[in-house]
Formats: structure tokens, C-alpha cells, sequence
């Protein structure tokens, strides 16, 4: 049950970092998701305190699936600023964290060939449910729209990171942790430069 103790403190920690976030972009210092996303990234490069653990140069293969990895989290957490700079933490936060174990079950089939059996399957049903249902602006009647604003970036944010996260996945297991974090936070760093793609950044 160890998982279980792990999962409910990363859910713990990861909903702590979201209020923060919350907090930080109604900032006038951060007040905009590219801006903070981008220094959120660039710390990522802080990574390379690990060199002397294990550093090494993997497969060409590997090298691409790291900074792929790294540039979809990325782009996945400036999503999910976009969303939670538009609306409440406590409404992007459950979609977002609906969406990411999904996604990832349907990017693991193609992956790694997982399969769920029929509790599990339930499980899911039921946070596509739950997400669907705090979803809602009610009631429905009184509010032209249906969802709360910012919800398109909390779905996009959880595909993204969801992808990055089944990556991530592919990276440790062929690289130690070490390795495997400094090449996806190179990615990460990397996905900056697409921030500069888009001029009103």
C-alpha cells in the first residue's frame, strides 16, 4: 500500500502548488501564464545540481523522448495557468486531475499494452463523471455557458500533461532517475524557446 501513501501525498502536494499558483499569477509580478511559465521552466534547469549522480548521454531515442516529455509538460502547465488564472483552483484542479489518468490509460494502451480490469474501468467512468460534474456553471438555466471559463485549457492541460507524464515513464525506465530528469528538464527548457514563437508573449 505504499502507492496508495505516495499517490495521496502527490495529490496533496500537487493541489498545495496549484493554490500557489493561483496566488502568484494574481500577482502583479506574474500576472500573465507565459511569463510565469517560463520561469517555472527555466528553474527546472536547476536540475543540473544532479550531474555528478549518474549524468549520462542515452540513446538518440531516448534523448528525443526526454526533451519531447519536457516540452509537452511544458506547454501542459502553461495550460493549466491559462486555466487557473480564468477560474477557481478547486474547479481546474479536479478536471485537470480527471483528465491526466485518463489520457494516460489510453496513451499506456498504445505504449506499454496496459489493461484495466472492470473496477478499474469503473474508477474511471467515475472521475470522467466527477470531472464532467464540477464542470458545470449552475445552474444551467441562469449562465449562457456551461462550463466555467478557462475549462478548453484545464481539458488541454491534462491531455498535455498526461502525455508527458506516460513519456516520463518511458524515459525512467531505460535511464536512472537522475539521468532521466536533467534530459526532461532540458526539454522543459527547451519548450521555452516555443513560448517565443508567439509575439504577444
Amino acid at each position: 500500500m505504499d502507492w496508495l501513501i505516495i499517490a495521496l501525498a502527490a495529490y496533496f502536494l500537487g493541489a498545495l502548488a496549484i493554490i500557489l499558483d493561483k496566488f502568484l499569477l494574481g500577482s502583479k509580478r506574474f500576472s500573465s501564464p507565459p511569463v510565469y511559465s517560463f520561469y517555472i521552466s527555466l528553474l527546472g534547469l536547476g536540475a543540473l545540481i544532479f550531474l555528478p549522480f549518474g549524468f549520462y548521454v542515452p540513446s538518440a531515442q531516448q534523448i528525443a523522448v526526454s526533451l519531447l516529455s519536457g516540452i509537452l509538460f511544458t506547454f501542459g502547465i502553461l495550460s493549466l495557468y491559462y486555466a487557473i488564472s480564468k477560474a477557481e483552483a478547486s474547479r481546474v484542479a479536479p478536471v485537470v486531475g480527471a483528465v491526466i489518468p485518463v489520457i494516460s490509460y489510453f496513451f499506456s494502451i498504445i505504449l506499454f499494452g496496459e489493461e484495466l480490469v472492470t473496477v478499474q474501468i469503473s474508477g474511471f467512468l467515475l472521475l470522467i463523471f466527477g470531472g464532467l460534474l464540477i464542470s458545470f456553471d449552475l445552474p444551467l438555466r441562469i449562465n449562457k455557458r456551461k462550463f466555467f471559463a478557462g475549462f478548453e485549457h484545464a481539458i488541454l492541460a491534462g491531455i498535455l500533461l498526461a502525455g508527458a507524464y506516460v513519456l516520463f515513464k518511458c524515459v525512467y525506465q531505460e535511464q536512472n532517475f537522475f539521468n532521466g530528469f536533467i534530459w526532461t528538464r532540458f526539454g522543459s527548457a527547451l519548450g521555452i524557446v516555443g513560448l517565443f514563437a508567439v509575439p504577444q508573449w
